[in-house]
């Protein structure tokens, strides 16, 4: 939903709602076929971690490039697409990967401690996007989604045997 309101303001200038609803209809379906292959490609491998950290590089990577072409309405729009897909893609492998760790007895308290994380986010976002917009413009909310998206990547350090590893 706040993708949504981030493309919208963020092209609208360039774009009728016609064309930006088309970009976001593809971005949906994208995501969500995008999260339906992670799934199945990380029951086949065993991999979930490994492919949430590439999708946090590939989404900070797709931001950072946002964040400087924001002013170039087509590559723009490349990059919007694409920071959007990454940021859908996920949700399925992430949820699945704090029940397994949380273990059965937990499980449930895990997900409803990840869900609650993402709807306070995703409460938050659109407020704190609008005043970065407002104060310092498009290039600064980017930078800021870069940021906070290769922060994430703290999220998977591991400190078993005292070793810092990513």
């Amino acid at each position: 939903m706040i993708f949504i309101y981030i493309i919208e303001a963020t092209f609208v200038h360039f774009f009728g709602e016609d064309q930006i609803a088309i970009i976001l209809i593809g971005v949906q379906i994208g995501g969500g076929l995008l999260r339906i292959w992670s799934g199945y490609y990380t029951d086949k491998k065993k991999n979930r971690i490994s492919l949430l950290k590439y999708y946090a590089i590939l989404g900070g990577m797709a931001s950072l490039m946002l964040c400087l072409m924001v002013n170039n309405t087509y590559i723009g729009i490349i990059f919007i697409v694409l920071t959007g897909l990454f940021g859908h893609a996920w949700h399925g492998i992430a949820y699945t990967e704090v029940a397994v760790k949380a273990g059965i007895e937990r499980a449930g308290t895990a997900l409803g401690m990840i869900g609650t994380t993402v709807f306070i986010t995703s409460f938050l976002t659109p407020i704190i996007i609008a005043d970065i917009a407002h104060i310092y413009g498009w290039r600064a909310v980017w930078g800021t989604v870069t940021i906070l998206t290769f922060a994430s990547l703290l999220c998977f350090i591991s400190l078993a045997n005292n070793e810092i590893k990513l």
